[in-house]
């Protein structure tokens, strides 16, 4: 939820149903130390582990919140030596998803500078 400075009926305030808002990041309130904006994790280098190793599972694409939890939609692909991500297809050439539930039990790691997420995730 959210109020505007000159939006102070419920009028003015329907106008605008339907719009997108933006606001610029210097803006943001400075996230608390285990907290992280969405917006800071799309295009984060997803792990998970196989066999007890570290394996890069994908990139995040998206988060959504299904009320209990955040939940990460990662595309499994990889990166190029360039840094490009390629993502892995299903037969109707939709990219292959995971939606890993964003709490610390499963995340265990967000490496912001590196853009990276670290987890349990089992791959």
């Amino acid at each position: 939820m959210a109020q505007f400075e000159g939006l102070d009926n419920r009028e003015l305030a329907h106008a605008l149903k339907g719009q997108t808002v933006s606001v610029s990041r210097a803006a943001f309130p400075k996230a608390d130390e285990d907290e992280f904006y969405w917006v800071d994790l799309i295009g984060c280098r997803f792990f998970g582990e196989q066999d007890g190793q570290s394996v890069c599972v994908g990139e995040v694409v998206e988060v959504l919140d299904n009320s209990a939890q955040s939940i990460l939609v990662v595309h499994r692909g990889s990166w190029s030596a360039e840094g490009v991500f390629t993502p892995e297809k299903d037969e109707q050439g939709r990219p292959l998803e995971e939606l890993v539930p964003f709490v610390q039990a499963i995340v265990h790691s967000v490496d912001l500078p590196a853009r990276e997420l670290h987890s349990h995730w089992s791959v």
